[in-house]
């Protein structure tokens, strides 16, 4: 069984890829302001996602004023199911600059399952 793995999401879930496409000029990534624990199996270059469970919020983040909370697994990211899909699959979607959105549907550990539409804020400033 492979260990969970701690990503911080600033807008990206995955690992670095060189597929990745790079920001024009003008464009700024975003943060959603979460920290997801990601459970896999198979290759680790493009592993199958088995759980994305959020294992913490920042205070005052898009997540946060969207009532995300740890522990609460993500079902869906803008209408693909997460469990079974391939981590390079989502990637792209994680994605967001400044001012793009991200729809969510998440199952609380009580069971209660919500939607979340989070847009990606401006990076805190670097001290």
């Amino acid at each position: 069984m492979n260990p969970i793995v701690r990503i911080a999401l600033t807008g990206v879930l995955a690992l670095s890829s060189p597929l990745s496409s790079p920001l024009l000029a003008d464009e700024v990534r975003g943060t959603l302001g979460l920290a997801v624990e990601v459970d896999t199996e198979g290759f680790i270059l493009d592993p199958t996602l088995k759980a994305v469970t959020v294992g913490s919020v920042v205070p005052s983040s898009p997540a946060a004023r969207a009532g995300i909370a740890a522990k609460d697994l993500i079902v869906t990211a803008d209408g693909h199911v997460v469990t079974g899909a391939k981590a390079r699959d989502l990637q792209p979607l994680m994605k967001k600059n400044v001012g793009e959105s991200l729809c969510l549907h998440l199952r609380r550990p009580n069971g209660e399952e919500y939607d979340a539409t989070l847009v990606a804020a401006a990076p805190p400033a670097k001290p």
